[in-house]
Formats: structure tokens, sequence, C-alpha cells
């Protein structure tokens, strides 16, 4: 049993890892007011949030429950984790320490969406921390909504190509 649910994780991992690769390259394909929403439209850390965050919130929403913690509050927490992990890591290697390559954004494009999974399984909040994980869950997608065409200042969101 123990090893029917390893494979369901690197199946999903694979999945989540291809469609987020897909969402990387969508706008330059369909460059469209709905493609940008969902895909990065510039090459800024924060953009590429997205490729982590929807397909995580995909599996949030649809990944069996046997799988992992029944409880979407849970799941939703390891997906802000997950994508502010990324932020953290990225900014420290783009920005202070001026890395730029590109297989260790691959690397951690994968590895988050990992860490996301993982926290899917092993995260277990109490159920009065529900309204502020959807709470936060709402500002950031909301924000990633409006960053999309209304860009704001800061590192965070330069276009680093």
């Amino acid at each position: 049993m123990r090893k029917r649910k390893w494979m369901g994780w690197v199946l999903w991992l694979g999945g989540l890892a291809a469609g987020g690769c897909l969402l990387h390259f969508l706008y330059g394909w369909l460059p469209y007011p709905a493609t940008a929403l969902f895909a990065p439209v510039r090459e800024s850390l924060w953009e590429h949030g997205k490729i982590v965050f929807w397909p995580l919130l995909f599996a949030a929403r649809y990944m069996p429950e046997s799988m992992g913690s029944p409880r979407l509050f849970n799941r939703l927490a390891g997906t802000l984790i997950a994508v502010f992990g990324m932020y953290a890591v990225a900014y420290t290697k783009r920005v202070l320490l001026g890395v730029q390559a590109l297989w260790p954004d691959i690397l951690l494009f994968v590895v988050s969406l990992a860490v996301g999974l993982w926290l899917f399984d092993k995260l277990r909040l109490p159920t009065a921390a529900k309204p502020v994980v959807y709470a936060l869950t709402a500002v950031y997608t909301a924000s990633i909504l409006l960053f999309s065409f209304a860009v704001p200042g800061g590192m965070l969101f330069m276009d680093m190509a």
C-alpha cells in the first residue's frame, strides 16, 4: 500500500511539473489577457510563482484524499508555503547571490512542487487556522490576477531576462 502511495506522488509530481512547464510557455504561444492570468508574462520572480501556484492549487482540489490531508485548508497552506519558499530561495539565488542559471531554476521549480505535495500529506493545522488560510489564499490569488496587468515596482517584479 505504501509503495502505491509513493508511486501516486511521483505521478502527481510529474504531471504537475509538466503542467507548470506548459504554463511557462503558454503566454508566448497564446498572448491573450486570459492566458496572462495563469502563465508568466515576464521573466520576473513574481510571475514564475504562477507555475508553482496554479498546478498546486489544482492538486489541492483534485488529488485523492488518500494521498494527503482531506482538509482543503491544509493543502492550501502547503501550496502557499511552497510558493513563498520558492520566492525566498529564488530571490536569494538571483538577487542576493547573482546566480542566473537555468538548471537551478528548474530544480527549484520541481523541488517547490515536491515540497507542496509533501506538505499536503504532513501539514496538520488546527481548524482555527482555516479562515486565515482561506483569506491568505484569496489575497495571493487576487494579487496574481492584479499584478499580471498592473505591475508594481521592486526586485520581485522586475523582468530578469
